[in-house]
């Protein structure tokens, strides 16, 4: 029993041992999260992403949009149940079929971090907050553009290995 031979497994099939073990016997679950559904997004290795629901685990493959020559590193779902990769070769967004290049950030690379921090995060106020190779961006509520920081905030990017909001809602790198 492979998960990743075939696109789609009978999620009531498993046992919780067999669903367990699948991902974690070679700790190939890199990042997971989940929607407003219920549905557990798992990025596992670097180009694969499986969503669980209540009756089935599905591989996204090329067909819905997944790349096999590009390293995902990171999966974020924000409060309007957008689910977003950001991966070596650009950021990507979950249109509901499929895994689409964000307009303007097709080739914007990402870099892995220190593994500890979130990369890509969205703050109280609605705003997407992203760490990229060439610095920082944020997508405006209501607009569909990344803006990126000027350059003498974003002169340290390479350094940055997380986002955090604190309780006064100050942005942290």
């Amino acid at each position: 029993f492979i998960l990743f031979d075939t696109h789609t497994y009978k999620y009531k099939e498993l046992t919780d041992s067999d669903r367990i073990k699948m991902f974690t016997d070679k700790k190939i679950i890199r990042k997971n999260r989940t929607d407003k559904n219920g549905n557990q997004w798992i990025l596992a290795g670097r180009n694969t992403l499986v969503r669980i629901n209540n009756d089935s685990i599905t591989t996204l493959t090329e067909k819905e949009g997944i790349q096999k020559d590009i390293g995902y590193i990171g999966i974020y779902v924000d409060s309007k149940d957008r689910v977003w990769l950001t991966s070596s070769k650009g950021l990507f967004l979950w249109n509901g079929t499929a895994m689409m290049p964000y307009p303007g950030m097709e080739t914007e690379p990402f870099f892995p971090g220190n593994g500890q921090g979130n990369l890509l995060i969205e703050d109280s106020q609605g705003s997407i907050w992203a760490a990229s190779r060439r610095g920082l961006a944020y997508l405006e509520p209501g607009t569909d553009r990344f803006y990126f920081l000027p350059e003498n905030v974003n002169h340290q990017a390479q350094n940055i290995s997380g986002i955090r909001e604190d309780r006064e809602k100050n942005i942290w790198l």
